[in-house]
């Protein structure tokens, strides 16, 4: 296939998590340039960097939380929200402690003398950390690092006394001795709605105005990707996908069986239907509302003008991939 003259989107993600999945899936199966895109892939682990990667134009496109894009907006940089790719559901992360403790009420018997560390404020490992502590009754402090290797060597190495996980990182923790006592491969949907009772946007494709504008046709090109990932991911069983990205350079040391399991977890967790992708404008309020409780964005008004929907959501690139 003569790819020449394709155009190259530049393209950083917040993590390797399997929230991202259509994107790695996408790649694997050359779906970006079957639909007329080329894709360069400046990070895989820019959870702390997309925001400067943005609007400092070194990429074309980010994917992340928008609880990200909103910080963005929030200070006044202009930036859109153009798809939607993975949903914030109970079933999101896992709630993983130390080998020493195997429940709840053990975490909740150590009182403020306990540590949970996650990501950044803003991230949704931080938000899902504050719903589970006021889902379980928790008091420990809350500790963040820059990334989510971090928080993974924070368990690890004993360094805490429970964290906040991607699925994969999680099953990385458990095989090391650490306890999953929220568990997304096993939880029941009654643990799953009580940390998220409603499903919201939890990753998406911004980019800045002028750089969707003036690659219009391209924007449209890997939307239409990753929209036939997410269909691909949805109608075959998890193994399948979890086969064709088994041996990308992002999933190093996990397995077929592990990725695998991840994936079932997350199945749920993607948008479907004929408007796959799309965020309408009373989800993006139920979003807004939700961030300002859970997410502690700083300077975050969810009243301001600059992060409404018409501010901030344009659909008009999924609307224009063909039918």
């Amino acid at each position: 296939m003569n790819t020449a003259n394709e155009p190259t989107l530049t393209v950083a993600i917040g993590s390797n998590g399997l929230n991202y999945a259509p994107f790695f899936v996408a790649l694997a199966k050359n779906l970006f340039v079957k639909n007329g895109v080329k894709v360069d892939v400046q990070s895989a682990n820019a959870v702390a960097t997309i925001q400067t990667l943005l609007v400092s134009n070194q990429i074309d496109l980010g994917m992340t939380s928008p609880s990200q894009i909103l910080v963005l907006a929030a200070a006044g940089k202009p930036i859109n929200i153009v798809s939607n790719v993975n949903n914030y559901t109970g079933r999101s992360a896992a709630f993983v402690t130390s080998s020493k403790i195997t429940s709840f009420d053990q975490l909740k018997a150590k009182g403020g003398g306990c540590t949970i560390t996650t990501t950044a404020a803003g991230t949704v490992l931080y938000a899902y950390a504050k719903r589970a502590v006021e889902a379980y009754g928790l008091k420990c402090a809350i500790a963040t690092v820059a990334s989510n290797p971090l928080v993974l060597s924070a368990i690890t190495a004993g360094l805490t006394d429970a964290v906040t996980l991607t699925v994969n990182d999680a099953q990385t923790a458990t095989a090391k001795g650490a306890q999953a006592l929220l568990d997304p491969t096993t939880m029941s949907d009654a643990q799953a709605d009580s940390i998220v009772p409603s499903p919201l946007p939890a990753i998406v494709v911004a980019g800045l105005p002028e750089t969707l504008k003036s690659k219009s046709a391209a924007v449209v090109s890997f939307l239409a990707a990753m929209r036939e990932a997410t269909r691909f991911i949805e109608s075959n069983p998890p193994a399948v996908s979890a086969n064709l990205i088994v041996s990308q350079p992002y999933f190093s040391g996990l397995t077929v069986d592990q990725l695998t399991a991840s994936i079932q977890a997350l199945l749920t967790s993607f948008p479907t239907g004929s408007d796959l992708g799309q965020i309408s404008q009373g989800t993006w309020e139920q979003t807004l509302a939700t961030f300002a409780s859970y997410f502690d964005l700083p300077g975050f008004d969810p009243t301001a003008t600059t992060v409404q929907y018409p501010a901030m959501v344009d659909m008009n690139f999924l609307e224009k991939i063909p039918k």
